[in-house]
């Protein structure tokens, strides 16, 4: 990846990293990330939560452990 797109990521990680730990959880996407517009929250077969999960699911790659690294992002 050359270093203006390193550096997008780098920024995207982030924001998303509301805490700061190096790490993104469903604590930090709560603050950035509004689900509630999602079809099947609307529809009542997930929650909130559940939405933020799926969404976090997609960059839990190498350990499924709910936590995002910036090796995982």
């Amino acid at each position: 990846m050359n270093a203006k797109r390193s550096a997008t990521v780098d920024k995207a990680f982030a924001k998303l990293d509301r805490t700061g730990d190096g790490l993104i959880t469903v604590e930090d996407l709560l603050g950035v990330y509004d689900g509630s517009y999602h079809p099947k929250f609307k529809s009542g077969e997930m929650t909130q939560r559940d939405v933020l999960n799926e969404f976090l699911a997609q960059w839990d790659t190498h350990e499924k452990d709910g936590k995002v690294t910036r090796a995982e992002f």
